[in-house]
């Protein structure tokens, strides 16, 4: 496993080095191309560093790398492109094992909130590349619903001498993407 670390943490050094050499505005047209195809294969090289963390189990470090990859491939591709639900898929796989080894609940919470935002984008990303290769109109889930905030509150949990484990009633505040995401979530399951 050693060995492919250097290896990956290598190419992403050499790939990081050649783009900022030549990703100026006062570049080539060949430097430009060259430069994309050099973004592509350190998005790639990203990608099998954060696999290679999530395998060792360094899920901090894997969201982090998968990120950098996902900005990366942003910038260089569409959503009808099959890279970015790749992508969303790993960050979300990578949060939902991060939030299995988190203490702090309100943050475990947070982060699995996270991993549906990122499903739900994998999975947008890949009906609008259906909806491209059948040439029907794009129409992704609708109107947006706007919360400021959802308090979820959990029973305490009581012991056999009668004292509770946790708090009787514990808010949670979620963010506003958070909030909206998770009503989405909450009203599509309640169709």
């Amino acid at each position: 496993m050693g060995v492919a670390w250097e290896c990956l943490e290598t190419s992403r050094v050499v790939f990081s080095k050649f783009i900022d050499k030549t990703d100026k505005p006062d570049a080539s047209d060949k430097d430009k191309v060259d430069v994309r195809e050099t973004k592509i294969l350190l998005a790639k090289s990203l990608l099998r560093l954060g696999d290679h963390s999530m395998e060792i189990g360094r899920f901090d470090q894997s969201i982090e790398d998968y990120k950098k990859c996902l900005e990366i491939r942003e910038s260089i591709f569409d959503d009808s492109c099959r890279e970015l639900p790749d992508v969303y898929s790993s960050i979300a796989y990578a949060l939902l094992y991060a939030s299995t080894e988190e203490k702090d609940r309100t943050k475990a919470v947070s982060m699995r909130l996270s991993t549906l935002e990122y499903y739900s984008k994998a999975m947008e990303c890949l009906l609008i590349i259906r909806q491209d290769r059948l040439k029907v109109p794009r129409k992704v889930f609708g109107e947006k619903l706007l919360t400021s905030k959802i308090k979820l509150t959990e029973k305490a949990e009581t012991s056999d001498k009668g004292k509770s484990k946790a708090d009787p009633e514990k808010e949670l505040t979620l963010s506003e993407p958070q909030a909206s995401f998770a009503k989405q979530v909450k009203s599509r399951l309640d169709l």
